[in-house]
């Protein structure tokens, strides 16, 4: 052992990953294949030496890394309804909470790969429209975009009043 993984958590403050924990993290998440090394310094972003450096306990481990490795899990999965939920009950709420860090991921991707946040928006709603206009129906649809309309509405006007304040 060397590093920071020979000395106590007390001592390096014990708020981010020793380098044995992010060699586990970088395994379980890019595999341990020729390149994973590569792929992880790609993915979290960060630069390769500078993990290389943390691996080898020459350099502490960035803090932030923890978070992204949990991001990146999330990222993997989407979250099933919750068993409490009788499948003909209001689902929208929690399959919004699941898909919100993916819908969020996409954006952050599209803006990077140089689409604008109103593009990347603009190009979503199409998709669920066209979706719904194929899985349910044109009524089925206008009364989607009805019920878009009216929480816009709403959740404009809470804006305008928080900005009163």
């Amino acid at each position: 052992m060397r590093g920071r993984d020979c000395l106590p958590p007390f001592f390096w403050g014990g708020g981010g990953m020793t380098p044995g924990e992010l060699s586990g993290r970088i395994s379980k998440t890019f595999g341990d294949a020729h390149g994973a090394l590569k792929s992880a310094s790609d993915t979290l972003p960060i630069n390769y030496d500078n993990l290389r450096q943390m691996l080898s306990g020459r350099r502490p481990v960035a803090e932030w890394l923890a978070e992204r490795f949990d991001e990146i899990d999330r990222l993997a999965r989407i979250e099933s309804p919750p068993a409490s939920l009788h499948p003909d009950a209001d689902r929208d709420e929690p399959c919004c909470a699941a898909l919100e860090p993916h819908l969020d991921e996409l954006m952050r991707r599209a803006i990077a790969a140089g689409w604008q946040e109103g593009e990347v928006i603009v190009a979503a709603l199409g998709w669920a429209i066209h979706s719904c206009l194929d899985g349910a129906g044109l009524p089925a649809t206008l009364q989607m975009l009805d019920d878009a309309r009216e929480l816009a509405e709403m959740q404009g006007a809470l804006n305008a009043g928080a900005h009163k304040k």
